[in-house]
């Protein structure tokens, strides 16, 4: 049980504990841990010293992103999420680290990360094959390399925005009555997708073995991938996506960590008789998925 009261049902149980970045009204961007409809101000409660001994560096929550903290490592992540839980669970320090808690309706968050790269994996066979269908109607739907490599396509990390952000209409080439023409997109989508943040960064030249993964992932958050269907339906044929996929995603401000997502690991979707076995190097031996439920 949580000093800091949790309502039923609440996304942001003591269990939970995700991280964010924000402020609360003061402008000052650093890092809350969500718990019931509050937040505790890491910075604040890092500064007087309740976080000393976890191996979080110097400052690192009154920053203007995770990144930091992230690089810190697994061993860093599960002993800060374990402090914190003992400190929102023990009445005792009520008192002092109360002043430091706020509503969630009252703070104005970000994007909780400053990522230098990110990369769409088109990761869902039946969100592929309606694509297929879509922009592919008198083809097979699934391209054959779907089902043996993991597909994917960079983005672009200047237009990633915090869900709640104004969303602008894009404009560019789409077909109208048979020809291009250059206006505002008729055919804006979202597809509803899932983030996983890396926290440990890998050594060039050094492949991470998929059973290592694990250490150098911190979390997921949902994630919105903004498409304009009809610009992208006339400029991604032969290369791919460009300026229809990569005008918007937003991103929720809130990171689940792997160590609260432990709980909901469950076995993948069962492969058809007709499916290729994937190559050794991205065979997970134990085949960890997450029920997103």
């Amino acid at each position: 049980m949580s000093w800091v009261p949790v309502p039923e049902g609440s996304p942001f149980p003591l269990a939970n504990l995700p991280l964010g970045i924000g402020h609360d009204g003061d402008g000052v961007q650093r890092a809350w841990v969500a718990i019931g409809d509050a937040a505790l101000d890491l910075a604040a409660a890092q500064a007087e010293g309740w976080l000393d001994g976890t191996g979080a560096p110097a400052g690192c929550f009154g920053a203007s992103s995770l990144n930091e903290y992230l690089a810190a490592g697994p061993a860093t992540w599960s002993a800060v999420r374990a402090r914190i839980t003992a400190l929102l669970g023990d009445t005792a320090v009520e008192r002092r680290l109360s002043a430091h808690v706020r509503p969630r309706a009252n703070l104005v968050m970000g994007v909780p990360v400053a990522p230098v790269d990110y990369v769409d994996f088109y990761s869902s066979i039946h969100h592929a094959t309606n694509l297929g269908r879509l922009f592919r109607p008198d083809a097979e739907p699934l391209l054959a390399n779907w089902r043996r490599i993991p597909v994917g396509y960079h983005g672009r990390c200047g237009t990633l925005v915090a869900d709640g952000s104004e969303i602008h209409r894009p404009h560019g080439y789409r077909v109208v009555d048979g020809e291009p023409q250059v206006g505002p997109s008729r055919a804006l989508d979202i597809e509803l997708e899932v983030g996983t943040v890396v926290g440990v960064g890998s050594e060039r030249g050094r492949p991470i073995p998929i059973g290592e993964a694990g250490r150098h992932l911190y979390g997921m958050c949902l994630v919105n991938d903004w498409s304009a269907r009809d610009i992208q339906k006339w400029e991604y044929q032969p290369r791919g996506p460009f300026l229809a996929k990569n005008f918007l995603t937003t991103v929720s401000p809130w990171v689940v960590t792997v160590d609260a997502l432990a709980p909901f690991l469950v076995p993948g979707p069962v492969r058809g008789s007709d499916d290729p076995l994937p190559l050794p190097y991205l065979s997970d031996p134990d085949g960890r998925n997450v029920d997103i439920t």
